[in-house]
């Protein structure tokens, strides 16, 4: 059996009769039903701490911005567009699931 991350956060288990994923699970024997939820709990616990430093770096890499005199491309950040913005994107970093498969959408100007 293999184990396979597809970059969607989709878990999959490859067996000998195919791909299973969760949606196949009422479909297989109780034996590969509770492999499958093992190692899922296991890529998922996994996978929240890529996610995390993810997170984390993004967060870390506008930090600067939040600085009161900051300014970017020549323009105090103080009221401007590119604060409101930022501060729009490192909320939603915040309140970021880690489990949900799409992450928070960085602003085009960073």
């Amino acid at each position: 059996m293999q184990f396979d991350y597809d970059g969607e956060k989709e878990f999959t288990m490859r067996t000998e009769e195919g791909i299973i994923t969760e949606n196949d699970l009422d479909d297989v024997s109780q034996e590969i039903r509770e492999l499958f939820m093992d190692r899922h709990e296991k890529w998922k616990a996994g996978n929240n701490m890529i996610e995390r430093e993810w997170r984390n770096n993004e967060l870390l890499e506008t930090d600067w911005m939040m600085i009161p005199d900051a300014s970017f491309k020549g323009v105090d950040l103080e009221g401007s567009y590119y604060l409101h913005e930022v501060k729009a994107y490192r909320k939603a970093l915040r309140e970021y699931d880690l489990t949900y498969p799409n992450r928070p959408i960085k602003p085009k100007f960073l």
